[in-house]
């Protein structure tokens, strides 16, 4: 339509009602054009558009939790009759414990504490018991195993730990095997055949002993140790290959279980090494002690003190359980070269203590020592002592010896005193003060002096050193008095007549001697007495000046 159709229709009489015609068909024209536009597609974009989506958060991705090593371990230990058996694990502040205990035989008290004693699990009376915890605190945290329950028995506790960081003490590395009372257990070592075994073992628990022996994968005996105590060793070559078998006893033992800590090495391609891991021995390994040194010994006789040995733990605590059959002897190097210990030289303990009883040692001399030993256990050396002649003895060294006789002889001739040594004797003199003369014997030759006298010294010269016996009595004959033996004035040659020691003072008391010195004789020196307190020794002869005459009382 045109402009002018509209002018048209302004001007037309009509022309409102024209107008509203005009209006109507030009809205229903819009309206089918936009109707012929969506089905056509135009506006489809518009239509058909889908809503943006709802955000959704986008989480974080967690990252992964950081993994800790756990280092694995396991521990033992013996807890006695009513005692209490600790392990301590040295820990930082948020280190993790994974456990487990075990009780050998069954029931032990468990408890954790950490480094302030706070109870950090009570697990009460158990056989077995898994555990877990972190340590809240840096310090040393303590499990804690009471054996309260069983006076007579003691208790194996096998400990296997998970952890991070810790330090455990008892450091354990090796192989344990615990044993119950009653029961016998094997451990299993496999070989090839023509292969070396060698192997310790380290018993605790009960008295430390235990049975011991080993078989082949076809069940013949290969090491029957029988009883063992505190340790063994061991060696064999494999016959056969196959399973060997370490066998362990305690079907004797009514109570006690026994804690056997067992270190193996072999030699694969003929280079020694460990079988398994090695084995750590925590702790001082028990030993022997002298409680008692021997004293008062004297060739031949019993010691007047005889020694006695304990056995000890670590600490040096007698091991009351202790049975050990404790041997002693001469220390190589001490005393005289040959000598020989006799008696009862081995003994079992009683409650960790052997006492002896009869022993001697036939040769005198200096600084002898005994050495104590017993199987798996650390020796011990006794103190020095000396071994001493009966008094009745005298010791006579090659060359010249000053000597008396400390007894009256039953028959004072020369002849008789030395007939047991006279093939020796080269020469005796004698100096008799009352007549200012020597007097003298040769064997096969005789001589002037015919006997020898209690009361008088006397030079001997030997050939080769000797032991003279002097057989005798202290006294005479009943009823005559004790003897008394005339000096005179000058250098006189004295006998000590006594069966023990006594001062000079003593000795010569009432007699008018000069003082000092006095003189005695050491094989090749001079000896001078310059005290009156100085002690004479029995078997020795003295050169004493005398101002006046007078009389020995002894």
């Amino acid at each position: 339509m045109a402009v002018n159709d509209y002018e048209s229709v302004e001007a037309h009489p009509n022309g409102l009602a024209q107008r509203s015609k005009m209006k109507k068909r030009t809205l229903v024209i819009v309206a089918l054009f936009l109707l012929m536009a969506t089905l056509t597609g135009w506006v489809q974009v518009a239509a058909s558009a889908p809503a943006p989506p709802t955000p959704t958060p986008v989480s974080t991705p967690t990252p992964p939790a950081e993994t800790v090593p756990l280092t694995t371990e396991q521990a033992a230990l013996v807890v006695g009759p009513g005692q209490l058996g600790r392990l301590s694990l040295q820990l930082n502040a948020g280190d993790r414990v994974n456990g487990q205990v075990t009780a050998v035989p069954q029931d032990i008290y468990f408890t954790i504490e950490d480094p302030h004693g706070q109870i950090v699990l009570n697990a009460g009376r158990i056989t077995e018991k898994d555990f877990s915890f972190v340590a809240a605190t840096r310090g040393s945290y303590q499990l804690v195993f009471g054996n309260a329950l069983f006076l007579l028995s003691n208790k194996v506790v096998l400990v296997q730990l998970q952890h991070t960081g810790a330090q455990v003490f008892p450091p354990f590395t090796g192989t344990y095997v615990a044993v119950s009372p009653g029961e016998v257990k094997t451990f299993t070592v496999v070989l090839t055949a023509n292969q070396e075994l060698k192997g310790s073992l380290k018993i605790q628990g009960g008295q430390q002993e235990l049975g011991f022996s080993v078989s082949d994968p076809n069940g013949n005996t290969v090491v029957s140790a029988g009883k063992v105590y505190y340790s063994q060793t061991f060696a064999f070559t494999a016959a056969t290959s196959g399973a060997y078998q370490l066998c362990f006893d305690n079907s004797f033992s009514s109570y006690a279980s026994k804690l056997v800590s067992i270190e193996l090495f072999t030699n694969p391609g003929g280079q020694w090494r460990w079988w398994g891991a090695p084995r750590q021995w925590w702790g001082s390994p028990p030993k022997l002690s002298f409680t008692t040194s021997p004293a008062g010994a004297i060739s031949g006789s019993g010691f007047t003190t005889q020694p006695v040995v304990t056995v000890q733990d670590g600490g040096s605590n007698i091991t009351t359980p202790s049975s050990a059959a404790v041997t002693v002897t001469i220390t190589p190097g001490t005393g005289t070269s040959g000598a020989v210990l006799s008696g009862t030289t081995t003994v079992s303990a009683l409650n960790g203590v052997a006492t002896f009883s009869g022993l001697s040692i036939d040769l005198p001399g200096a600084a002898y020592t005994l050495t104590a030993t017993s199987n798996g256990v650390t020796s011990a050396v006794s103190s020095a002592f000396n071994v001493t002649l009966p008094a009745n003895m005298i010791v006579l060294n090659a060359g010249w010896s000053l000597i008396s006789l400390p007894l009256i002889p039953g028959n004072p001739a020369i002849t008789s005193v030395l007939s047991g040594i006279s093939s020796s004797v080269i020469s005796v003199w004698h100096y008799d003060g009352a007549s200012a003369s020597w007097l003298n014997y040769v064997p096969a030759l005789g001589g002037t002096l015919t006997t020898m006298r209690d009361g008088n010294a006397y030079w001997i010269n030997m050939g080769a050193p000797t032991i003279l016996n002097v057989s005798g009595s202290e006294l005479p004959a009943r009823p005559a008095p004790p003897p008394t033996y005339s000096v005179a004035a000058g250098w006189n040659m004295i006998g000590f007549k006594s069966m023990a020691s006594r001062s000079l003072a003593a000795y010569l008391t009432g007699t008018d001697y000069r003082g000092f010195p006095i003189y005695g004789y050491a094989p090749g020196a001079c000896l001078t007495i310059s005290s009156s307190t100085d002690s004479l020794q029995l078997g020795m002869g003295y050169w004493v000046y005398f101002n006046a005459a007078g009389t020995i009382k002894p």
